[in-house]
């Protein structure tokens, strides 16, 4: 179905109407899936927190303003 360049939320409403899903909506499937697959669950990405400060951004935020500002 999804060939079809379908969105999977049309995808779902269909197998939906054919009886093929017993979920409420699309996130429901997905969380279903997650719960009963935890291997295929992507890692998350660290906090922006963790992250060091890109080089020069300390300078930036450091200029002294422009004359007539």
């Amino acid at each position: 179905m999804k060939g079809r360049h379908e969105g999977w939320g049309e995808v779902f409403k269909e197998m939906k109407a054919k009886g093929l899903v017993t979920q409420k909506n699309l996130g429901q499937v997905v969380k279903d899936f997650e719960q009963h697959h935890p291997e295929t669950v992507k890692v998350e990405k660290a906090d922006k927190a963790d992250k060091p400060d890109k080089p020069g951004k300390a300078e930036h935020l450091n200029k002294p303003e422009r004359p007539g500002r």
